[in-house]
């Protein structure tokens, strides 16, 4: 941030960068694919081992209290036609699918929320979510090694997210391949508070830019 940004050779070097960190978006589509080719197995393979006599009582009063909040109310209404869609029917006796499909909801209650600038929303969601992965990795250790295969996948994905957040911050709507101006001063304000970036792009509540 304390780089001259009314230099030209500065700034333009600078949107030579993001852009090369942002890649393309078939790189980040091949990114995301990657993740989901390793991990979703993974996934599956806890909930095909889930015993429901292995749920402690702490975590059952983790989901009692979960299931008190509207979003993931929601989340657990939507999680059934998210599985019909992928042509499967939830098992209600199964704690960690269920769970699991809830948070691919809570997923795109975020994307919405984040779309529509809907800060207080997005702050509520995300603690939501934060709180069901944590009730998910206490009753499925397999599914705790999923989420740390999908977390350590998911840095490249990250980086080009942040990457062309920062480029959409600096490079104007308007632009072409060699812009002629940039926002400069609109990319500074936005780092101001990095970790923010770093969550926004990625949609993720635990996210910083390091």
């Amino acid at each position: 941030v304390s780089r001259d940004w009314s230099s030209d050779v500065c700034s333009s070097d600078l949107s030579d960068q993001l852009r090369g960190i942002a890649q393309t978006p078939e790189a980040l589509e091949a990114a995301k694919e990657a993740r989901n080719r390793l991990a979703s197995p993974l996934y599956e393979q806890a909930w095909t081992e889930f015993n429901p006599d292995s749920v402690t009582p702490w975590v059952k009063g983790q989901i009692t209290q979960l299931l008190k909040r509207p979003a993931v109310q929601q989340a657990m209404e939507d999680a059934k036609n998210l599985a019909l869609n992928r042509g499967m029917k939830l098992d209600e006796g199964n704690t960690v699918q269920g769970l699991h499909f809830a948070k691919l909801a809570l997923d795109d209650q975020i994307s919405n929320a984040v779309r529509s600038g809907d800060k207080n929303a997005v702050i509520g969601l995300m603690d939501s979510k934060d709180k069901l992965l944590g009730v998910l990795n206490k009753l499925s250790d397999t599914y705790a090694s999923a989420s740390q295969m999908y977390g350590e996948m998911s840095r490249p994905v990250n980086q080009m997210q942040i990457g062309n957040y920062l480029a959409n911050k600096l490079i104007p709507a308007t632009a072409g391949d060699i812009p002629a101006t940039l926002n400069a001063a609109t990319l500074a304000r936005s780092l101001q508070n990095p970790d923010q970036v770093a969550k926004t792009a990625t949609k993720f509540s635990g996210a910083k830019l390091e």
